[in-house]
């Protein structure tokens, strides 16, 4: 299994760490805990601080903070690191296949696209 940096370890990350699990090995980076504390069976790695060294490490990463211009600002500084920034998709939500999905995408469960 793959790994991958989940950026917030709030609500919206646990719930995306939820769906992730089934393809990833997931780890939180956040500046609120302190490093090596874990939250629902995730370490947390470190802090935002940290990401360029993590990705010597990590290849993958979600960003699941609500702010939209900090979460847009942060990925494009991500994708210039080298992450791969993959799409998560919780197995019971509902994908039509007339929609178009981008990358870093999450959706969560039982939602209708």
């Amino acid at each position: 299994m793959k790994d991958l940096l989940i950026v917030g370890a709030g609500g919206l990350g646990r719930m995306t760490m939820e769906a992730a699990r089934e393809e990833y090995n997931c780890f939180f980076v956040d500046d609120g805990f302190e490093k090596g504390t874990v939250i629902c069976d995730s370490k947390v790695v470190g802090g935002i601080k940290d990401l360029e060294e993590l990705s010597k490490e990590y290849k993958n990463l979600i960003i699941a903070i609500g702010n939209n211009a900090f979460r847009e600002k942060l990925m494009n500084e991500m994708i210039v690191l080298g992450y791969n920034i993959p799409t998560i998709i919780n197995k019971t939500a509902y994908i039509s296949p007339y929609s178009k999905i981008g990358y870093g995408t999450i959706i969560l469960s039982n939602a209708s696209v």
